[in-house]
């Protein structure tokens, strides 16, 4: 741990004082620019509302949040939700993980564009290593058990990403980039619209040399990515429209082999020539149509997902993976009125989605499995105040027995004071993946008769603003409880690893907090916290989930153009990971636990408009060059320095 981040050692007391800081400026300057809030959230409800009205835990990031803190990764933003424990041991490209809540990693489901794309294949996570920020448009980040609106993969919560569509004249966008790492990256799109059809297609790619993640030898593991993104939208009537939306990826990067440690002779990193090289397509295509002036829309879609993984061991493949996803959903919402009752305004809202996986390895071809999901949900909202919903999941797996998932939410907004009391009640669902139903390679046995994991969580929350909104304030308390949770056993008679469904029960609760304001004209500021208590089956504390997980930002922005716009922006983000325990294998695969340090990572980033249209930025990555563990035996990337230009041109 580096001297010069001491001062930051204890996240309460930073973001208290960050919060008395922001109280007295807010008081000093209330007739200024109101706090950032989003108009409308969508992941809770599946289709546009006020979020007075949302009784679950929402935050939302947008293109411009993205932009300003330079994120080239969505990874580093994630750091900053409260909720989210981000662990991404070693350099761009090594697996990483997001857990909401303390749930774990595959039970996060994330969404872009209408696709479900947790991979089927593996244990059903998203590879969140490989979700860079270009094209992205907006992120809304659902908490707590989902499995109501969005079946299984929703036990910790929902990711819900949408990219960046044409709008006005057609218009070209460039960027270059380079520093730290052998890093270098570049990206171009094409994009334009109007109220009849739009389109828009991005094509970026990124090569880095990396890092040395092994504390044993010296050896750096690349990474490499390449990514296009496209969407289109015809609306040949008012209210008819046709969408669609394609979306490839190929990644490739080097990682280590394992060798016992001289620390306690644990399995640690060690140099290797190895490899892991995967790709994935997906696709959607809908049309949505809108009836009695916008009241009653109905959307049935097709979407399809195909990913392939290959690893590879000094040149020579080893295992591959191919898997497939299928999804077939009609989705119904009818709004509607009753102004003799309580002036109340209604959602209802009926889905049906079929979905099939299947896939195939190298040892095996696995068993296709088909999943029906009916739902239905009702949505009311009292005199503009008391918005209560209640909704219905049905699921028929062939595999599983059926599951019912209901969840009830509540939100009262009292406009007067700027307040708003949410809570929320659900149950999530994690079915087995492929691989742990019929194995993965050699040694990684299936265990076709597993049980799909299930949730109970709830949580209640507060939301205040104040000084004309210019200050917002959240707290929230969270439970969750998951059976039937999936671990592996390891049998050293045979050495062999076995997914099994372990007895009792986890445990997950905790506290959420953020905040945001606006300082001063211009000036913005930040902070979240979160603190997190976790049981395992065992009774132990989860591992790589920290107890105090906290962030600090600010962003100012300046210099107006003549159209009043800012063309300078300059962001410093401060994100704590509190210490943390982590599994430890002996080479005879005997476990113990070790506790990680904590560590602040800071990164500081700044864009200038030097013409109209041209913009020039930079970022400073691990600012103090913190030395850090996000997994026992991982050395994270110290300082890095990048910078570019990126150009816009109307055509």
């Amino acid at each position: 741990m580096s001297a010069t981040t001491h001062s930051l050692r204890h996240p309460v007391t930073a973001t208290g004082a960050a919060l008395c800081a922001l109280l007295a400026a807010s008081a000093d300057s209330a007739a200024q620019t109101a706090a950032r809030l989003p108009e409308v959230v969508v992941t809770a409800t599946r289709y546009p509302v006020a979020p007075e009205t949302v009784g679950s835990a929402v935050t939302v990031i947008t293109a411009e949040d993205l932009a300003s803190r330079q994120s080239d990764f969505v990874l580093d933003i994630l750091r900053e939700v409260p909720g989210l424990a981000v662990s991404a041991p070693g350099p761009r490209g090594s697996l990483a993980a997001v857990r909401i809540r303390g749930a774990e990693s595959n039970h996060t489901l994330v969404v872009i564009d209408g696709v479900k794309m947790n991979d089927p294949a593996s244990t059903g996570v998203f590879r969140f290593e490989d979700l860079r920020a270009a094209d992205i448009e907006r992120i809304e980040i659902l908490r707590g058990p989902q499995a109501t609106l969005y079946g299984s993969n929703t036990i910790g919560g929902v990711v819900n990403i949408t990219t960046r569509r044409g709008k006005g004249k057609p218009e070209l966008r460039l960027s270059a980039q380079g520093g730290s790492f052998g890093t270098g990256e570049g990206a171009v799109s094409i994009g334009g619209g109007d109220q009849r059809w739009d389109a828009y297609v991005g094509f970026s790619g990124i090569r880095s040399e990396g890092t040395n993640v092994a504390l044993r030898g010296g050896e750096d593991d690349g990474y490499q990515q390449s990514l296009l993104n496209a969407n289109f939208g015809l609306r040949p009537i008012e209210n008819f429209e046709i969408r669609g939306f394609l979306r490839w990826l190929r990644a490739e990067n080097d990682y280590d082999g394992f060798g016992p440690d001289t620390r306690g002779g644990f399995l640690v990193p060690t140099d290797a020539d190895l490899q892991d090289e995967r790709s994935s397509l997906s696709g959607r295509l809908q049309a949505k149509l809108a009836l009695f002036e916008g009241r009653w829309e109905q959307t049935v879609g097709v979407s399809r997902l195909s990913t392939k993984s290959d690893q590879i061991n000094n040149g020579t493949l080893t295992f591959s993976f191919d898997a497939k996803r299928t999804i077939l959903d009609y989705q119904s919402t009818f709004n509607f009125d009753t102004s003799t009752f309580l002036d109340a305004n209604h959602g209802l809202t009926f889905l049906a989605e079929w979905q099939r996986d299947d896939a195939e390895s190298t040892f095996a071809r696995f068993k296709a499995t088909d999943n029906l999901g009916l739902v239905g949900d009702h949505r009311v909202t009292f005199l503009d105040r008391l918005t209560l919903s209640a909704g219905l999941r049905y699921d028929d797996n062939e595999k599983f027995e059926d599951f019912i998932s209901p969840r009830l939410t509540a939100a009262f907004w009292i406009p007067e004071t700027g307040t708003k009391l949410r809570a929320s009640w659900g149950r999530g669902i994690q079915n087995p993946s492929l691989t742990e139903l019929y194995g993965f390679f050699g040694n990684f046995r299936g265990n076709p008769d597993l049980e799909p994991e299930q949730s109970r969580g709830w949580d209640v929350g507060l939301e205040q603003r104040l000084f004309s909104g210019r200050l917002v304030f959240e707290l929230g308390f969270f439970r969750n409880e998951i059976d039937q949770f999936i671990g592996t056993a390891f049998d050293p008679a045979t050495g062999t690893f076995r997914p099994v469904n372990l007895p009792g029960e986890v445990d997950t609760r905790g506290i959420e907090t953020a905040l945001a304001a606006k300082i001063l004209d211009g000036l913005e500021l930040r902070a979240a916290y979160t603190y997190l208590d976790t049981d395992g089956v065992d009774g132990r504390q989860l591992i790589r989930r920290a107890p105090h997980i906290a962030s600090v930002g600010l962003t100012f922005r300046f210099a107006p153009d003549s159209e009043g716009k800012p063309r300078a922006t300059v962001d410093l983000a401060a994100r704590y990971n509190g210490s943390q325990k982590d599994n430890v294998f002996t080479p005879a695969f005997a476990q113990a636990r070790r506790t990680l340090d904590d560590f602040w990572l800071v990164q500081a980033s700044a864009a200038y408009e030097v013409l109209p249209g041209v913009t020039l930025f930079g970022r400073i990555e691990n600012l103090f060059d913190e030395d850090f563990e996000e997994a026992y035996g991982y050395r994270g990337p110290g300082l890095g320095a990048f910078v570019g230009i990126k150009s816009r041109f109307g055509l």
